[in-house]
This record gives structure tokens, C-alpha cells and sequence, in this order.
């Protein structure tokens, strides 16, 4: 006798549980939300020391940190990489009517431009030579689905 009425209490809270699930199953969306499935501002992908975004993309070394700044939709992109021994580059693109006097540019294929600001470690004597290969591994990039 006790053994069927646990068995009918298990079954009653079984019955309760199956019947809350499917008063909450609209509450799941069926497909992704717009703003999930496109968000806005530019996409960027980082790893295995290479960095794609904003129209561009780079090698840089792996123990290297990437800084992204802004935040969703602000233009221009800018992104900082950081030596662990101190010392970075920030690389920003500019809009069409920015100043360009004493700095650093590189134009992408594109046509657009990068503008390059380091700073220096006062101690790391290989961090000049690393710049310049990041530098040289720019290149622009363009993503299939935009």
C-alpha cells in the first residue's frame, strides 16, 4: 500500500513538473533575436595571434595582449596591443575628415586608413623590431558575409 502511493506521488509530481515545462515553452524564443543574431558595431575575432576586425587584419605576437576600444557601434574602431614587458601599439581607424597631420598612417587596400600610435618601453630593445613586424603584417581584410 505505501509503495503505490509513493509510486502515485512520484507520478503526480512528474505530472506537475511535465505540465509547468510546457506552460514556460513560449516563453523560449523559436528562432534567434535580431539583436543576438547581428549585433551592432564592427565584428572582431581574435586568436591564435592573429587579430581580424574593423576591415583589417594582423599578425601579432601570442603573449601580447589586445585591448578593444569603444563600445558597440562607436566609430572609429581602435584596438591596443600591449608587450608583457610593457609598450604598445594602438591602431585606430579614421573617419574620412580627420586631421592626419604628425602621425603615423598606413593605408589599407581598401583605400581607408590606420592610424598607428606607439609607446615605448624604456627597457625592451626587441619591442622596435616587434612593432615593425605587426606593422608589416597588416593588411585589409573583408568578411563574406558583410
Amino acid at each position: 500500500m505505501r509503495r503505490n502511493r509513493r509510486h502515485r506521488w512520484r507520478l503526480s509530481l512528474a505530472l506537475w513538473l511535465g505540465l509547468l515545462l510546457c506552460a514556460c515553452a513560449p516563453l523560449i524564443p523559436a528562432t534567434t533575436p535580431p539583436h543576438l543574431a547581428r549585433p551592432p558595431g564592427p565584428w572582431v575575432s581574435i586568436g591564435d595571434g592573429r587579430f581580424r576586425g574593423g576591415g583589417f587584419m594582423l599578425e601579432y605576437p601570442r603573449h601580447w595582449r589586445v585591448v578593444h576600444h569603444g563600445s558597440a557601434g562607436a566609430a572609429p574602431m581602435a584596438v591596443s596591443f600591449v608587450a608583457p614587458a610593457g609598450g604598445s601599439i594602438t591602431l585606430a581607424r579614421l573617419d574620412a575628415g580627420a586631421d592626419t597631420s604628425d602621425q603615423r598612417l598606413i593605408q589599407l587596400a581598401d583605400g581607408s586608413l590606420l592610424r598607428a600610435a606607439v609607446e615605448m618601453a624604456a627597457a625592451d630593445g626587441d619591442f622596435p623590431a616587434q612593432v615593425e613586424r605587426l606593422i608589416a603584417s597588416i593588411r585589409a581584410s573583408v568578411r563574406a558575409s558583410d
